[in-house]
């Protein structure tokens, strides 16, 4: 996989049983790893609080979710959103480390950390579906027309 001016290739073997989605999937997987737990670590040290485990899924319905036990999961996907909206996220779920409900005093915290929350939750909400693609349909849209 190589990524330069804004054009992404993926490589792949003779032998290569994996298809390309896949491919892309998991390197999306890992762009998305290391973005949140970037500013993960920024959130949670001004925090104070850090959580056990951080996953990264594929979740359809959610973005992001603290769990009881204190382990964050997130969607891959926010990778392909604006910074502002994958920071935001990141600081809504890390907040629920300290405060674990949706209170006047969770949000106050999330807008100290974060002054984009609202233009953050406008987006996810008018375009975050946009980045709930299919890889699969949009690889074989991709080599259809490369092929072309």
């Amino acid at each position: 996989m190589t990524y330069d001016d804004a054009c992404l290739t993926i490589h792949k073997g003779v032998k290569s049983q994996t298809p390309a989605a896949r491919t892309l999937e998991n390197w999306l997987r890992k762009q998305a790893r290391r973005e949140i737990e970037m500013h993960l670590a920024i959130v949670t040290s001004r925090l104070n609080r850090f959580p056990r485990k951080v996953y990264i899924m594929g979740q359809r319905t959610k973005w992001g979710n603290c769990s009881r036990l204190q382990n964050l999961s997130f969607n891959w996907r926010l990778v392909m959103a604006p910074e502002y909206v994958l920071r935001y996220l990141v600081i809504h779920e890390a907040v629920h480390l300290a405060i674990p409900d949706h209170s006047r005093k969770f949000w106050l915290t999330v807008q100290s950390l974060c002054p984009e929350a609202e233009r953050a939750k406008q987006w996810l909400c008018s375009t975050g579906q946009r980045i709930q693609l299919d890889l699969d349909s949009v690889v074989q849209n991709v080599c259809k027309e490369r092929v072309s």
